[in-house]
């Protein structure tokens, strides 16, 4: 970049957490080639502040799924969830709240913390408190539907692979 009458330059759109080499040289007189050698530097820029995300629950436990929700400590819109117990230990990166988290055990106990991702994911927050919580014993039944309503019927109908079920129906 040529700088005419200052000795100074504000660089924009730089990357956060990031380091950058800068060179300057004077031009004293380009038509006569007199030009200095370059002189160079450093600087690395500041990170974003990268809050904990606080209020880590569940929404929702699955056959072998858990819906995990939180309250976000900024403007940030991926964050790292960390699922462990004794045998299993997955960290899964989400770009929404609530998450789903897959491939768990039935009637299983984990454990979960959730950290921000700031900066396109180059600068992590430090981890939320962690929970615990346990898969459901038997899949939820899903595909609810009602269908041939009259007047005074209905047909309920869902998917499952449990030998009996609970209907519960009301006003």
């Amino acid at each position: 970049t040529s700088v005419t009458g200052a000795t100074s330059y504000a660089v924009t759109g730089l990357q956060p957490a990031t380091t950058y080499r800068y060179r300057v040289r004077a031009i004293c007189d380009a038509t006569e080639d007199l030009i200095s050698g370059w002189v160079e530097g450093t600087f690395t820029t500041d990170s974003l502040p990268c809050f904990v995300p606080t209020d880590l629950h569940t929404t929702d436990l699955g056959y072998t799924t858990a819906t995990l929700a939180w309250t976000a400590g900024g403007i940030e819109t991926m964050w790292n969830i960390h699922v462990w117990n004794t045998s299993k230990d997955t960290n899964f990166t989400a770009t929404g709240n609530p998450y789903t988290v897959t491939g768990l055990a039935q009637t299983t106990t984990y454990n979960a913390a959730i950290s921000a991702l700031c900066g396109n994911g180059s600068v992590e927050s430090e981890y939320s408190d962690t929970i615990s919580f346990m898969t459901a014993m038997c899949a939820v039944p899903t595909s609810l539907t009602a269908t041939n309503i009259t007047t005074n019927s209905a047909t309920i109908t869902w998917n499952g692979t449990a030998s009996s079920y609970e209907l519960q129906e009301g006003a």
